[in-house]
Parts: structure tokens; sequence; C-alpha cells
């Protein structure tokens, strides 16, 4: 995160804490809530990137089908780094600025492996990287650049339609996996638990073990789910990301809604 990303999160982290001191919560909530409301922003933030920098993967991965269409109108005999030059200079998207900056590094002599080591370091895509590495061969090989670019981009075009459809199914899970976590069963259970205090207050002893258990109930949840999604994605490792996004979401709706009687 940036200097003013970082800024935004604590100034909301510090809004939210002073809102949560001056409501009529309970000590132990505050405490409680506390913590969870001054990371919740941060993650907020972090997960705003992330969602960013995925859609511009997903720009680049749409955009580079028609960048070696672009290139392989040339003669054979054209060289790449004059291929990469015209590219740049065509303003086909972000690819082109991206392709700029390879074409740079060719011409301060680095080898084509070289000039697109910042470019695979940038773009995780393996559409990207598997993208890169027929460009590598059709150069080691010798073979008819402008032919084999032509073949290349159909072939990706046909990978990035099937990576597409793939990527909507998925983030409709995703998202749909997420929300219900973070926000959605949350706010169900703490609605249902403030209107049934509201109408019997009878039961302390009950509503009190019902508000220790329901914030384990969802912890749960929160992590089961981040594990679920982490392993959808191939990536176990973004199961603590998940759970450090849902956890804290979930526990603050919960808290936050059953304090009132919203039905």
């Amino acid at each position: 995160m940036n200097r003013n990303e970082l800024f935004r999160a604590a100034s909301l982290s510090v809004f939210a804490i002073v809102f949560i001191w001056f409501r009529s919560f309970s000590i132990a909530q505050k405490i409680m809530l506390t913590p969870v409301t001054a990371v919740v922003p941060f993650l907020l933030f972090r997960a705003w990137r992330d969602y960013s920098e995925e859609q511009r993967q997903r720009t680049l991965e749409k955009e580079i089908p028609y960048a070696l269409f672009h290139v392989a109108v040339f003669p054979a005999s054209t060289s790449f780094e004059q291929r990469v030059a015209s590219l740049s200079e065509s303003g086909v998207g972000q690819i082109a600025s991206e392709f700029e900056r390879v074409g740079q590094r060719l011409h301060r002599g680095f080898s084509l492996s070289e000039a697109f080591e910042p470019f695979l370091h940038r773009n995780q895509s393996r559409l990207l990287h598997r993208t890169v590495r027929f460009i590598q061969t059709i150069y080691e090989t010798g073979s008819d650049a402008s032919d084999a670019f032509k073949r290349l981009g159909e072939h990706v075009l046909q990978l990035h339609q099937l990576a597409q459809e793939q990527f909507a199914m998925h983030s409709l899970q995703k998202y749909t996996v997420l929300l219900s976590a973070g926000l959605l069963i949350p706010f169900i259970l703490g609605t249902l638990f403030s209107t049934s205090q509201t109408i019997d207050s009878s039961s302390a002893s009950l509503y009190s073990t019902m508000q220790f258990v329901m914030p384990l109930y969802l912890a749960l949840f929160s992590g089961v789910a981040s594990l679920f999604l982490a392993l959808q994605e191939g990536n176990i490792k973004k199961a603590v990301f998940y759970l450090s996004l849902v956890g804290p979401c979930s526990l603050l709706v919960f808290s936050v809604t059953s304090r009132f009687a919203l039905l």
C-alpha cells in the first residue's frame, strides 16, 4: 500500500474506533471490536488493490491477441525490435506500454528473454507467461515470424475466451462466498439475535451464551470459506488473506447488528 492508501485506511480506522467507543456497546464488546475495526479498513484497501491488479491482468490478456495480430502484418524479415516499436506507437491499450518497456530493454542490449523478465515479474498471468514462451520459441527456431505471430494470436484468443468463461464462473462463486461469509450470514444472525432479545429478555444466561458462541461459529465459517476459496484458486496461501478479510468483517457486522432490533 502506498502512503495515500495508508493514510485513508488509518483515517477510517480512527473514525470507526471513535464511533464504537461513543456508542452504547459494553466494555467487553468495545475491547473486542476495537482491534477488529482497526484492521478492517486496511484489509479492504488491500482487497481493492488486489481486485484492481486482477482487472489489469484481465485487460492485458484481452489485448495481447490483437497485439500479436498487429506485429504479424510485417514482412518476415522485420526484426522483433521494429515490431515492438510499431506496437508501442499503435496505442493498443495497456499492452502497448508494456511492450514499449520490453523494446527499451532490447534497445539497451538485453537478450529477448532478459528483456521480458520485468514483464513476467509484473504480470503473473499464466496466459501471458505462456504467450511470452511462445514468442521466445518463434525466434529461437527461426520460423516465419509473421505467420507464427498470426497463428499464435489466434491460439491465444481462443485460450483467452475459454479463460474468460472460467473466470466469470469462478468470480461469481468467489464473491458469493465472500459476501455470504463476511456480510449476509452475520447480518442475519445478528438481526435475529437482536430481535429475539427484544421480544424476550428473560433468558439472560441463554443470550449471554449465544453472544459467546455466535462469534466462534462465524470465525469457523469464515475459516472454512477462506480455505475453500484458496483451494479453488490453487493457492493455499491465499486462505490467510481471505480469512483476515472475511473474519473481521463478519464479527464486526454481527456485533453491530446484534445491538439493534431491525425487524
